[in-house]
């Protein structure tokens, strides 16, 4: 492909500032949408121990812990939905975030009026926990039945909810201030 098919704009700019001004910043924002869609489509992280939970609590705002077996038939339905409702949070947080670092262009002169801990940029990590393989992190859970979901907000559990229940999973997001978009 010729870079004249590239950019269809005719003879009005020299080809210097077609390239310029069309055709870079064109592949800036696709080199950029696909590095976001890269982070964004990373799946739940296994985690087996109470030490990689602790690690995941220490170093994120907020932690969704899904507990399940892939022998659970309700499980095998709800993890495909939380799935979802992860990539949905990710693109509302990176949208979020694109504008906050907007805003905070905006209000350079108001920065040292900002607290440092509402500068930092919130996590979320998506754990998945295979009840065969984690015996031990099921028992300190007090697991009874599956899936059950824990969600914990600055490294203190919030809620959580055992069964299948879209509806539920939904409000225990909202509990811990992740929004997702509606479908």
């Amino acid at each position: 492909m010729y870079l004249s098919q590239i950019v269809n704009f005719g003879n009005t700019l020299p080809d210097c500032c077609n390239v310029c001004c069309y055709v870079l910043p064109a592949l800036f924002t696709a080199l950029l949408a696909l590095i976001l869609q890269s982070s964004i489509k990373k799946n739940m992280k296994n985690i087996s121990t109470q030490q990689e939970l602790n690690a995941y609590l220490e170093t994120h705002d907020r932690v969704i812990c899904l507990f399940s077996a892939p022998w659970c038939g309700p499980c095998t339905k709800l993890k495909p939905i939380i799935e979802e409702m992860r990539l949905q949070a990710a693109t509302v947080e990176a949208a979020n975030s694109s504008k906050d670092d907007k805003d905070d262009k905006d209000d350079k002169d108001d920065k040292d009026d900002m607290d440092v801990e509402n500068s930092v940029t919130k996590s979320t990590a998506w754990l998945c926990v295979d009840v065969d393989n984690a015996e031990h992190l099921c028992s300190q859970f007090n697991i009874s039945s599956i899936p059950h979901i824990f969600f914990f907000q600055n490294k203190a559990r919030s809620s959580d909810m055992a069964g299948p229940q879209q509806h539920h999973v939904v409000d225990g997001l909202k509990k811990i201030g992740i929004q997702i978009t509606d479908n």
